[in-house]
């Protein structure tokens, strides 16, 4: 690890926060001062290039209790589904949620485009 690298991790735990991208993300949102031990909305996003099959994905998610919503995204020319629930975003659960509807999506042609939720400030 290069000293800028290990600059930016001084004091990353990398049991809750290892070293991959949703690792590096939820690390960045606690150094920003975000309570990761908070339930929050998290949005996951998939993009789709048939509408037919992001129909198919959002009906399959929402028998599955994820809030959906589907979108066409004009900049990529593909459709945006978006499939939320409530969580504390732990490196374990975001994972696992995002790597569950990725599989999903695949097998209807469609692929992750990340994830996101709304900052919790600390108490």
């Amino acid at each position: 690890m290069g000293l800028s690298a290990w600059w930016r991790n001084r004091g990353r735990d990398s049991s809750l926060y290892p070293q991959d991208e949703n690792g590096d993300v939820l690390w960045e949102m606690a150094k920003s001062g975000d309570d990761l031990a908070k339930a929050r909305k998290m949005d996951f996003f998939f993009i789709f290039p048939e509408k037919g099959a992001a129909q198919q994905f959002c009906e399959q998610a929402g028998r599955q209790g994820y809030r959906t919503s589907l979108s066409y995204f004009e900049a990529k020319q593909r459709w945006d589904a978006e499939c939320s629930m409530t969580l504390v975003p732990t490196h374990a659960r975001v994972s696992a949620v995002e790597n569950h509807l990725s599989l999903a999506a695949q097998a209807l042609g469609g692929q992750a485009d990340g994830w996101g939720s709304f900052s919790q400030d600390q108490d």
